[in-house]
């Protein structure tokens, strides 16, 4: 485009005040200046990383949202209230809860030991053997406690026949014996008084000798003695016995009355039989062995222990639960026992048993669990593994409200 000398210089003027001046130019920064501010940007982020929180990678792992009541506006004339039900996890009827190892036990298990000292004559049964009550075990040698026996009920018959004797009182035949003899004494006596005066008189008139006169008086004062006795006896027998002498007599009875009856309790323990039904779980004792109700010291000495057995009927499992764990469990709750040994076979079970107090070395309480139908297979100190079952607890729904705006 043509343009005339005016057009010309005019456009070129407003070109030249579109230009920017060199000293209003921004410079350029340097390459050491760009790699210094890349690298604070760098470090930045990274703190900014370890400084902001995470977003959840899950939100169904969320918790519920809380019941919150809704924001009031200008143009609301009230406020309405909402409410969350949280459903709480509750396990179902069957559910295994806990699950603990433990041995089988017996729930009574009786060790039998000698209540005499003896030596073993007789051994009935054998490790294994079914057991009645009452039934006769072993027999230990009794001649000894036979002898003991023997004595102790003639000393309470001897004992017996006093007392009888004194209750009854004198008889009357006695009683006649006693006044003759009394009689008898006074007549002598009278007699060993005339012998003494006569004698006086010969002495004086130097007839009789002095020694002559004092055996006459030794004899007179016999016979005096001895009426007082006769008459003291007499009027006891007419008496009657003491209440005092009596009182003695009937306790001396019964002591030996105690004494024969211990000497046939001895006796009677010589035969040991058994307490109750059950099986022989050890034997511990052989014919000819010395056994006694205490140790003496030694492992040599007499046996302490004969036996022990057990109804192998009525077993349980005997396990420790973890104090955490105890809120799981509770009494009579259902469970399931399963043997080490047959490990594809369950047995029925429940809680029998909780222990009153913790082990707080190692933080456990024991917990007895009752096999209701064990067969032959069940075998006392079998370890086993207990399930605890959930019973059938009653869902339980909590809900939870938000106040309202005031």
């Amino acid at each position: 485009m043509a343009l005339d000398q005016n057009g010309s210089a005019s456009a070129a003027e407003k070109l030249k005040s579109l230009r920017i001046a060199p000293e209003h130019k921004a410079q350029k920064p340097s390459k050491g200046v760009a790699v210094v501010t890349f690298l604070i940007g760098v470090g930045i982020g990274f703190a900014l990383s370890f400084v902001m929180p995470k977003p959840p990678a899950d939100r169904s792992a969320q918790s519920p949202p809380v019941a919150t009541a809704p924001k009031s506006s200008s143009t609301q004339s009230s406020v309405t209230t909402s409410v969350t039900t949280t459903p709480k996890t509750v396990s179902q009827p069957g559910e295994v809860i806990l699950t603990a190892t433990g041995y089988v036990t017996p729930r009574r298990r009786i060790a039998l030991s000698p209540q005499v000292m003896g030596q073993v004559v007789w051994v009935g049964i054998e490790k294994g053997d079914k057991v009645e009550k009452d039934q006769v075990l072993v027999r230990l040698d009794s001649q000894q406690y036979q002898a003991r026996l023997a004595q102790a009920e003639a000393r309470a018959a001897s004992a017996k026949a006093h007392l009888e004797m004194m209750k009854a009182g004198t008889r009357p035949e006695e009683i006649a014996a006693a006044r003759a003899e009394v009689s008898e004494l006074e007549a002598m006596l009278t007699q060993a008084d005339k012998t003494l005066e006569r004698l006086k008189s010969s002495v004086d008139a130097g007839l009789e000798t002095r020694q002559r006169l004092d055996e006459a008086q030794g004899t007179r004062d016999s016979a005096a003695g001895r009426l007082n006795a006769a008459k003291a006896r007499l009027e006891r027998h007419l008496a009657g016995e003491r209440k005092e002498d009596i009182a003695a007599a009937e306790a001396d009875y019964k002591s030996a009355m105690a004494a024969a009856d211990e000497a046939r309790i001895q006796m009677e323990d010589t035969i040991i039989k058994a307490p109750s039904a059950g099986t022989i779980l050890e034997k511990l004792i052989e014919v000819g062995e010395l056994v006694s109700p205490q140790n003496f010291g030694g492992s040599r000495g007499a046996r302490t222990e004969l036996l022990s057995l057990a109804d192998l009927s009525d077993l349980q499992v005997e396990v420790d639960v973890n104090e955490s764990d105890f809120e799981k469990i509770k009494p009579n709750g259902p469970a399931r026992v399963t043997l080490d040994a047959y490990s594809k076979k369950s047995y029925e079970a429940y809680i029998r048993e909780i222990a009153p107090e913790a082990d707080r070395q190692k933080a456990t309480i024991q917990v007895k669990v009752a096999i209701t139908n064990a067969d032959n297979l069940v075998r006392p100190e079998m370890g086993a593994r207990v399930d605890f079952l959930a019973g059938g607890a009653e869902t339980k729904v909590e809900t939870a409200a938000s106040n309202p705006a005031k």
